[in-house]
């Protein structure tokens, strides 16, 4: 094996999110040595052997023990819990553009720390976890990972568009 540069690697942390592009490991969050939720994430490339920082814009709250996989564009990240307890929200970073989005909302997901989960090539299922109060979370459920789409027939749109006339 060989060695990973330490610096600028992330500070110290457990119970980090992680996925991996193929080729590059994503991390986010966690918990710190003192046990606060974190709300910093990065990657490292194994082909300049660095780490870069992830933007904080847009990001995930601070949180430990989330879900995370790589959908074959973004790096997304979903529950976990944050200082008040379990979280059902989420968002994704796309390393092309440098930016976080947040998911579209789940609104019938379930809060949850340290669920299962697997992106199977064009869903994201979540299972399991805990629950507010520590009891193991039996509710599967499929996540919605990009935003919805709405397609719109060419004749239902004008043919064009009225010229405009000065004031």
């Amino acid at each position: 094996g060989q060695p990973m540069t330490p610096a600028p690697a992330p500070p110290a942390r457990r119970a980090a999110s992680t996925a991996r592009d193929g080729r590059r490991p994503y991390g986010w969050g966690g918990q710190s040595t003192l046990g606060a939720a974190l709300s910093d994430g990065a990657v490292w490339d194994s082909q300049s052997n660095t780490w870069s920082a992830l933007g904080t814009s847009g990001a995930p709250t601070a949180r430990f023990d989330a879900a995370a996989v790589w959908t074959g564009e973004e790096f997304a990240v979903f529950g976990g819990s944050g200082q008040t307890g379990p979280l059902s929200t989420g968002a994704a970073w796309n390393p092309t553009t440098g930016t976080w989005r947040a998911l579209p909302s789940q609104a019938p997901a379930s809060a949850r720390s340290a669920p299962l989960s697997v992106w199977t090539g064009s869903q994201w299922l979540v299972h399991g976890g805990l629950t507010a109060s520590g009891a193991p979370l039996a509710d599967p459920q499929r996540l919605e990972v990009r935003p919805p789409w709405f397609l719109y027939r060419r004749s239902a749109l004008p043919s064009s568009t009225p010229p405009l006339t000065p004031p």
